[in-house]
């Protein structure tokens, strides 16, 4: 779920309002009765779609009105959506007109009962002109089981990180791999853990960038200065030419995963292995060095909620155990608690439109978060 501006569809292209964020984009687990979100604008008006038993409620924040559109896609337990549609110019949030040819969609994933449809990864295309959704199975090497997993896509690419599937002996499993999906061409790729000599290659990239830190005017302190780098490093580690070591995330399933400078975080999660099943670490993924980097803990853990960006700041809202959770991460300021949720709620369906945070709870409300004041309004069904 969401959070990024990963799972949103402004509608025909005529509004200027396009939704940057959608929790169910980022993939936290969902219950039976939510089971994912998309979100719209069409026209003038702004739509939070909801999923629930192969079809979409379609929330209109402006009435309070809900319809229902089937999609071939019924989650059984847990499952994920992502926007894949034409981008803005900042190619984070949704392209706000479309051009001759394009089309809005997004792509779902997670277990499916559909009687017709029963493939576990399945496009969903909105026609510009009809309004009309169509849909189709798409083969996933991500096994069909897989549940509590997170996607969020940049630029180009959807990444997919972590899930819950069964083993053979009956028993949870918390998976930690990492795919890659790459929209315009439709092609699957695993992201393997480095070898050794990856990371050597990163070491020796991070000495050449300190070399470069190094030079004033374009002349450097040391001519030799990577090997007088490698010499330092050598005292301060008994001998050994320092390099990266090897990181990587812990299986983890509903965990909460969001993008921001281009960068794949993960934070929080469950895995029942451990004593302490409810995680609180928080990870980045670039994708220009393809490395992990462990960043500052998550001040609670966390699994089960959902998230979106306003501007540069990350909201968490909602999950378990605290279902009235609301935090915010930025690269700044790092991890900020806020104000208890004047609600509970896990693994809501949550979208951002311009500043304002909208949470659909259920089938029967939306809560509104104005990120200016700092206050919650609600609309009933």
């Amino acid at each position: 779920m969401s959070s990024a501006p990963v799972a949103t569809v402004p509608g025909d292209g005529t509004d200027d309002t396009p939704l940057t964020e959608a929790g169910c984009a980022q993939g936290q687990p969902i219950p039976r009765w939510l089971i994912m979100g998309l979100y719209a604008i069409l026209a003038v008006m702004t739509l939070v779609f909801q999923f629930t038993g192969g079809w979409v409620y379609v929330y209109d924040a402006s009435g309070v009105e809900y319809s229902l559109l089937n999609v071939g896609h019924i989650v059984e337990r847990q499952s994920t959506c992502v926007y894949t549609g034409p981008l803005g110019k900042d190619r984070v949030s949704p392209a706000d007109t479309l051009r001759p040819g394009d089309k809005r969609s997004h792509l779902l994933l997670g277990q499916n009962t559909h009687d017709e449809v029963r493939t576990h990864c399945v496009p969903v295309t909105q026609d510009p002109q009809t309004k009309e959704y169509t849909s189709e199975p798409l083969d996933c090497p991500i096994p069909q089981d897989i549940r509590g997993i997170t996607g969020t896509r940049i630029g180009d690419r959807v990444y997919y990180f972590g899930g819950m599937t069964h083993t053979h002996h009956g028993s949870d499993e918390h998976r930690d791999t990492f795919h890659s999906y790459d929209i315009n061409t439709r092609e699957w790729h695993q992201i393997e853990q480095p070898t050794d000599e990856d990371m050597e290659r990163e070491g020796q990239r991070e000495r050449h960038e300190q070399a470069d830190r190094d030079a004033i005017g374009g002349v450097y302190f040391f001519p030799e200065s990577e090997d007088m780098i490698d010499r330092e490093r050598e005292c301060e580690t008994g001998g050994e030419v320092w390099a990266p070591t090897v990181q990587w995330p812990m299986g983890r399933s509903a965990l909460t995963s969001f993008t921001l400078g281009g960068c794949f975080y993960l934070v929080g999660g469950y895995n029942n292995s451990l004593a302490d099943a409810t995680l609180s670490d928080c990870w980045k993924w670039d994708p220009r060095t393809r490395l992990w980097e462990r960043m500052p803990d998550c001040p609670v853990g966390f699994h089960s909620a959902s998230s979106c960006t306003v501007g540069d700041t990350v909201h968490i809202i909602g999950g378990l155990p605290s279902l009235d959770m609301h935090l915010c991460y930025s690269v700044r300021l790092g991890w900020v608690e806020m104000p208890p949720l004047p609600f509970t709620v896990s693994a809501p369906t949550v979208a951002a439109s311009r500043t304002d945070i909208h949470v659909m709870a259920d089938s029967q409300s939306c809560h509104t978060y104005d990120t200016l004041t700092g206050t919650w309004r609600v609309s009933d069904k």
